[in-house]
């Protein structure tokens, strides 16, 4: 059918007869398909087309190759349609909330009534009657992470900088200090953020190990319980044992039970050992808390209170770094951690530069060489007296002194323990002679026992030997002082794994070095595997972003898109029969993601690298892969480069594996495939442009199958990369700006503009507010910080908007204000010599035009010295009075109290502030404080009675703020209009609320929702889909 349903047809000859162009096209929604292959035409006039090929032009509204779909809501455009379709979901009034419940069918699984959702498996729930969905969910729950990821509570692992970055990259929502909530998910299009959302998982363990090749990490907390667990779960403020064992101070033995993990939970101190997540260290509800010093309240137990940091990119103020270093330096003994963050929240830690405490701590954090662990160097190091101290001189906790995994360089802590402590380690023998006994128990489980005197020598086959599997002839067994000397004796180095380093530049570990390859444990003796890359599965799924590093240098973009596994009869049999084969989920991984790097420029698309991550753990309905693609330090080094020996043949180019040191892969030329590349595919000569990439069969079998995918040219875009990015041709970022096409999939926000310095806007339409102030002032000053503060008007209170750090004191300050308004007051903060600062106002003023002025800044005086002067007025006034009302006598006997309220009550009668207060009975009077008094019938304020309250059910909330009885509520004295007593709370700072409605000081905020209001702290809350501030919304801008 040649017809247009709902627009006018075009057919490619009346397209240039016209000369309509490409981009043209693009708007009028009839899909880009359709647009690349006019695209063909328009700039070769020579191509011929048959079957006279035509376009739409659809009315406003609709979409399709032809029309066929319509926008609801909003017409002009999908990116505004989208929203409000959202957005009609927060009203639940005459609406179905929630959907239809999405089955997840390739686990058969009788789960009664209803259907299994995807979200039921390894939720740590029986769900199918049977228990097969809580199969093999101990490989996740006891995953480890490597040195450089963080570590979510469900064992997923994401990269170290998506921890506390403001965004949710975990799926349990771990990693940020805020977290969605269902209605939340309900009125927002935030697929990847609430799609894919699970829940907390719990399973059990075995003598396993992780893909990494690390034991599970576990310790029997609960003896009373079937259950078991990650032991990071432990002391981590959530209970998991059904008697709480896990977060019992007595049931807990005091040791570090995360210590892999530590630099990403909360210890509260070396005597109160926790493992605290972010979700019970920045919720409001956590007042009490855990820690006994209180330092998951408030920073060191008195600074500022952890849930009042601001880590959300909704808010736009952010955090995230206090928290970050707060957290980690938690577990270091002696941290003199500071908020430095206070004077400068972008403040971070130089890159390359150790830390003073990761010095001689076991861990590599240098590279290539990892000097921080040198032996000799280590041999002058000073432990923290709660440590132990190797005989390398590293120094560890002591809780890792026989656990059963090397932790110093040389195993001293595991093996060759002497009989007498002596030195550093002396004043510790009573704890470390406890963890002997340790030592002695996992001795037992050593192989070789026959042949080795343990108490003196390490089993292991020899690598110096012959035949190192004739033990009778070459005894197992290697001295003590052999392990980390820098010489392997073991077979596959297993007496060097904390000295030498595996192919990628690491520590070697677990894995196992064969010559120049490496492989994981577990996969050592797989047949056909050993030291060997593993074979790519022939399934393929591809998606393209580009990144432009002049936009990203200093703002990186997290791309996030979908991998989707096959629907196919062939798969999803494999994927059935794969969920019950856990030797093959442990050996066998099928699914890997590539990021294949190609450099664009106007001459050449050039291939230069890859980085592979395999998926370990696809048996589950869904997995979130969340990295970070890191250049290697070795790229240009060609002595690491393991293509410099071209090992691919005449059809391939050999491209390195970024993340793998030493591994490559031979990627097929333009149009080739195959093992070897030996198969020429003559459809990409014609489908492709000439200039783009043509890689057949990576389409994968959900789409386009019988079509190559093209990898365009730089500037060029669509299937067959036809169509040119004319995006900014018209050059809509105007003459402030410079233009960047942006290759938005929805063509809808096609540029980036990079403004110039002194303007703003998405366009870089608005013009910065210019401040310019010359300072008139000299002093000998360490650091100064100049803050700006807006008027909130409504409760005529101060908020900082922007502040600058300037070493010595400031000459001229300036400040280009991208707001539409200036702020009221500029504050000058100097330190001398690091001593108390000093505060000065550098102006204070309503200003409508450009500030250029000459300032003399105005010292505010402390107010302890405006204080002092205060109490001396009050003294001699005091005495004065006393001369002159000496014989003044109190109001009533001689047994009156008086409340810190103003009430005073006799035998008879009940006074404020020394007047009568007629009406109240003193015999039942109780003074509720706050200026609030009640009788068994009356309830009365500040001396007066409030009319309609019962005094049976009155109380006084907490705050003092609000009051209420069992039908009304009342703020400072007077009724609340339309609040109800039974279901009113008080949240904090001056918000409360009933089952319907959100109060602020007493007034009402229009629009707020009850049901999923969350106070923030420092004055902001916020619901599903506004922000507030002292009770006023927070509009953008």
């Amino acid at each position: 059918m040649n017809t247009c349903l709902n627009g006018k047809r075009w057919s490619f000859s009346e397209l240039l007869s016209n000369e309509i162009s490409p981009w043209d096209v693009l708007s009028w929604s009839s899909g880009i398909e359709k647009a690349d292959d006019y695209a063909r035409v328009f700039y070769n006039r020579s191509e011929n087309f048959e079957d006279d090929p035509f376009l739409c032009q659809c009315l406003e509204g609709f979409l399709g190759k032809k029309c066929e779909y319509q926008l609801l809501f909003d017409p002009s455009s999908f990116n505004k349609a989208w929203p409000i379709l959202f957005k009609a979901h927060r009203n639940s009034e005459g609406h179905q909330l929630y959907g239809s419940i999405l089955c997840y069918e390739t686990l058969k699984c009788d789960s009664g009534m209803l259907c299994l959702d995807w979200r039921d498996v390894c939720n740590g729930q029986q769900n199918c009657m049977d228990g097969l969905d809580e199969e093999n969910c101990d490989l996740l729950e006891f995953n480890e992470c490597e040195n450089d990821e963080y570590r979510c509570t469900d064992g997923m692992c994401i990269a170290e900088e998506y921890w506390l970055d403001a965004s949710l990259d975990c799926m349990d929502w771990t990693d940020e200090a805020f977290d969605l909530h269902g209605d939340t998910c309900v009125s927002y299009p935030w697929p990847i953020y609430c799609d894919d959302h699970t829940c907390p998982i719990a399973s059990c363990w075995n003598d396993s190990f992780t893909f990494s090749g690390r034991p599970y990490a576990f310790y029997d907390i609960c003896p009373n319980s079937s259950i078991c667990f990650s032991q990071y779960r432990i002391a981590d403020g959530l209970t998991d044992c059904a008697l709480g064992e896990d977060e019992d101070s007595r049931a807990v033995e005091k040791r570090n039970y995360c210590h892999n993990i530590q630099k990403h939970r909360l210890q509260c101190s070396p005597e109160q050992m926790t493992c605290l997540s972010l979700a019970n260290l920045v919720q409001f509800r956590n007042v009490r808390g855990t820690c006994v010093n209180k330092y998951d309240i408030k920073i060191k137990g008195e600074g500022q209170y952890l849930y009042s940091i601001r880590c959300a990119d909704t808010i736009g103020l952010s955090d995230c770094n206090l928290l970050r270093y707060y957290i980690g330096n938690s577990s270091i003994p002696n941290s003199n951690f500071t908020n430095t963050d206070a004077e400068s929240s972008s403040e971070q830690r130089s890159p390359g530069v150790t830390p003073f405490h990761y010095y001689c701590d076991t861990f590599w954090d240098e590279q290539p060489l990892p000097d921080d662990e040198n032996k000799t160097n280590c041999q002058s190091w000073i432990c923290p007296e709660e440590f132990f101290r190797c005989n390398t001189g590293q120094c560890i906790l002591t809780d890792w002194v026989c656990d059963g995994e090397w932790d110093c360089s040389d195993a001293s802590d595991e093996f060759g323990l002497p009989k007498q402590w002596i030195n550093h380690n002396e004043h510790l023998s009573t704890q470390l002679n406890d963890r002997k006994k340790l030592c002695k128990a996992n001795y037992a489980a050593l192989p070789f026992r026959d042949f080795c005197n343990f108490s003196r020598e390490y089993p292991c086959y020899r690598s110096t030997v012959s035949h190192p599997l004739d033990v009778n002839k070459y005894p197992p067994c290697i001295n003590h002082v052999q392990i980390g000397d820098g010489i392997e004796d073991c077979y596959g180095c297993i007496d060097e794994k904390n000295t030498f380093k595996d192919c990628n530049g690491n520590m070697l570990g677990y894995t196992l070095k064969c010559g120049n390859k490496c492989a994981g444990s577990l996969q050592k003796c797989d047949k056909n595997t050993v030291c060997s890359t593993s074979v790519l599965c022939s399934y393929k799924n591809h998606h393209i972003f580009h990144v432009n590093p002049l936009l990203e240098i200093n703002k990186p973009i997290k791309h996030r898109f979908y991998l989707l596994y096959s629907r196919s009869d062939t798969y999803l049999n494999h994927k059935k029969s794969r969920y019950f084969n856990r030797t093959d989920i442990l050996h066998d991984h099928p699914y890997e993601v590539y990021f294949n790097i190609f450099v664009l420029t106007e001459n050449a698309t050039k291939q230069i690298g890859s980085f592979l991550h395999p998926i370990y753990f696809d048996f589950l309905p869904a997995f979130r892969l969340a990295t970070v693609l890191k250049y290697p330090s070795w790229i240009s080094n060609s002595t690491f480069n393991p293509c410099i020996p071209n090992p691919c043949n005449a059809n391939a180019y050999c491209n390195p594996i970024l993340n793998k040191m030493r591994y490559y892969i031979c990627s097929c030329k333009s149009g080739y495939s195959g093992s070897k590349c030996e198969n020429y595919h003559t459809e990409c000569s014609i489908y492709c442009s000439s200039d783009s990439i043509c890689r057949p069969n990576y389409r994968g079998v959900i789409a386009s199958t019988q079509h190559p995918l093209c990898i365009c040219p730089f500037g060029y875009f669509g299937p067959r990369c036809h169509l040119r990015n004319d995006a900014c041709l018209s050059n809509p970022c105007g003459l402030n700006a410079t233009c960047y096409p942006s290759y938005d999939p929805s063509g809808e926000n096609n540029v980036i503009c990079v403004c110039s310095k002194r303007f703003y806007g998405d366009r870089c339409q608005n013009e910065k507010l210019m401040i310019h102030i010359q300072v008139n002032m000299s002093a000998l000053i360490t650091v100064s910080v100049t803050q700006f503060y807006d008027h909130f008007k409504l409760f005529n209170t101060l908020s900082l908007s922007h502040q600058q750090v300037t070493h010595g004191l400031p000459q001229i300050i300036r400040y280009d204000n991208d707001r539409e308004k200036f702020p009221l007051m500029a504050l000058l903060k100097i330190y001398q010599e690091m001593l108390s600062p000093r505060y000065f106002i550098v102006y204070a003023q309503w200003l409508t035009g450009p500030i250029n002025i000459t300032s003399t800044p105005v010292e505010c005086p402390h107010v302890l010295d405006i204080f002092s002067q205060v109490c001396i007025t009050a003294v001699i006034q005091s005495k004065s009075e006393q001369q002159h009302h000496h014989r003044r006598q109190l109001f009533g006997s001689s047994t009156s109290r008086i409340p810190t309220s103003g009430y005073r009550v006799d035998s008879y009668k009940v006074y404020f502030n020394g007047q009568l207060v007629e009406g109240l009975s003193a015999s039942s009077f109780k003074d509720l404080g706050y200026g609030y008094g009640k009788d068994i019938m009356h309830v009365f304020f500040m001396g007066k009675q409030i009319k309609g309250a019962s005094g049976s059910s009155f109380q006084v909330l907490a705050g003092g703020w609000y009051s209420k009885d069992f039908m009304d509520v009342y703020y400072w004295g007077e009724k609340l209009p339309g609040a109800s007593g039974s279901s009113f709370q008080v949240l904090s700072g001056q918000y409360a609320k009933d089952f319907m409605d959100v109060f602020y000081a007493g007034k009402k905020i229009q629009g707020a929702s009850a049901s999923s209001f969350k106070v923030l702290g420092n004055g902001y809350a916020k619901d599903s889909w506004d922000t507030y501030y002292m009770g006023e919304k927070v509009h953008n801008g």
